[in-house]
């Protein structure tokens, strides 16, 4: 705003706060003023009448209350009656005390005063700009959540206008434009045939002119669409090149603003998030998903997870080794730490070796477990006796001598390790010999 407009904003907001306190002053004083009355025709307040100031009870209360009303919340201290000394409002929110940036209590001149408001806007072009980045990718996120999750098409299309007003990053745009002309069109508005000319006329090499001209085009095939790049992604996942996989997904997720297939991505994410860091940060990563595209088929996927399956995930606890489900099914864990490829890859070679050697059918993968280690798992024993026979043969086996570390875990409990991270925990809890 020009500066007179800004001294003119914060008068209106000075005066609109001297109203609201005078009447919430007014309210209490009614309310105190009344229960005082009313205490005093009570057998209690008969007997306090004529006594001594201090142990007056109507009439201390009418002291108390008026000099709340006059000085604020004050400290027993010295020079408490000085103008320089903050008088603590309380919030009407919260009941705790208001205070400015730094931390320190709102003194009375600065609460009703121009130029304490002025002195807190940012001065700085670069924070300035940085505020205004901030509040369009805002409005532009209020409006994809009003379109999508809550179908209020008007106020979707006022922060979607709102971003295009005021001079947004080049990649909010388009996505702006496009997500605007839906609106149109669905409320049969005439604007909807502008937006389709503007942003074909504007942007005629874009994704969404493509669409606009033909809604048909199979754009899969080509390499440089946002299919091939999602496809690319996705095996990489399969891969388990979950780290490459998060960073890529929010980068092409930055690119695509607003493309019909950003959800996809997302849900991509956050699947490769729940595997490289565990249960806490996937349920963050679904919730988000569920509640930013609530009306796409990755948001209710991602919803249903949330309330099917988590549940089922949540527990930390281990399934004790004898009596409980699934404890005829066993594996041999061998871990690593990551960044040399060489010695995983080395030994699965030599564990299918064995494994063919010794007629099993036993299977070998490798596992990510974090960003520092991952695993070398033979899945596939029917006992735990059988798993640690296995260990110890192709350990001491002259044919095999594979004698790197291991350990033997019920594959109930290998889920639940992969899943919270917890492998320090199960050491600690199931392999550690019992005094």
């Amino acid at each position: 705003m020009p500066e007179e407009e800004r001294i003119s904003y914060f008068e209106d907001y000075i005066n609109q706060l001297k109203e609201k306190e005078a009447a919430l002053e007014a309210e209490k004083e009614k309310k105190a003023s009344a229960g005082y009355a009313a205490f005093a025709t009570t057998q209690g307040g008969k007997e306090n009448q004529g006594k001594f100031y201090f142990y007056n009870i109507t009439s201390l209360g009418y002291g108390k209350t008026d000099f709340k009303t006059r000085w604020g919340e004050r400290p027993l201290e010295d020079d408490w009656r000085w103008s320089t000394k903050a008088r603590i409002a309380p919030s009407e929110a919260t009941g705790e005390a208001v205070a400015d940036s730094s931390g320190q209590p709102i003194s009375e001149e600065e609460k009703y005063s121009v130029e304490y408001y002025l002195g807190q806007l940012p001065k700085e072009q670069s924070v300035i700009d940085s505020m205004a980045i901030e509040r369009n990718f805002a409005n532009y996120q209020l409006g994809l959540i009003y379109k999508e999750k809550f179908k209020e098409n008007l106020l979707a299309a006022s922060k979607l206008e709102a971003v295009l007003a005021n001079s947004p990053e080049e990649r909010l745009i388009l996505p702006s434009k496009y997500n605007l002309y839906k609106i149109y069109e669905e409320s049969g508005s005439p604007l909807a045939q502008d937006m389709r000319a503007n942003i074909i006329a504007n942007h005629p090499d874009s994704r969404y002119t493509e669409i606009l001209l033909n809604p048909q085009a199979v754009l899969a095939d080509n390499l440089d669409s946002p299919e091939a790049k999602y496809k690319q992604l996705y095996q990489s996942y399969e891969a388990q090149h979950f780290l490459e996989v998060i960073t890529q997904s929010q980068e092409l997720i930055n690119t695509y603003t607003g493309d019909p297939i950003v959800p996809k991505f997302e849900m991509l994410k956050a699947n490769a998030i729940g595997r490289l860091q565990g249960f806490e940060p996937y349920k963050d990563a679904l919730n988000y998903v569920a509640l930013t595209y609530p009306n796409n088929p990755e948001g209710k996927k991602a919803e249903q997870i949330v309330a099917e399956q988590l549940p089922k995930m949540v527990s930390k606890e281990f399934s004790p080794e004898e009596g409980s489900k699934g404890t005829g099914n066993w594996k041999v864990v061998f871990p690593f730490t990551r960044g040399d490829e060489s010695k995983p890859e080395k030994l699965i070679k030599r564990l299918e070796d064995a494994i063919e050697d010794l007629r099993y059918k036993n299977v070998v993968s490798k596992d990510i477990y974090n960003l520092e280690n991952q695993f070398v798992v033979v899945h596939g024993f029917k006992s735990k006796d059988f798993a640690l026979g296995f260990a110890e043969l192709i350990k001491n086996n002259r044919d095999y001598r594979i004698k790197d570390e291991n350990f033997v875990i019920l594959s109930q409990n290998y889920q639940t390790i992969l899943i919270h991270k917890n492998l320090d925990a199960y050491m600690a809890q199931m392999l550690t010999p019992k005094p």
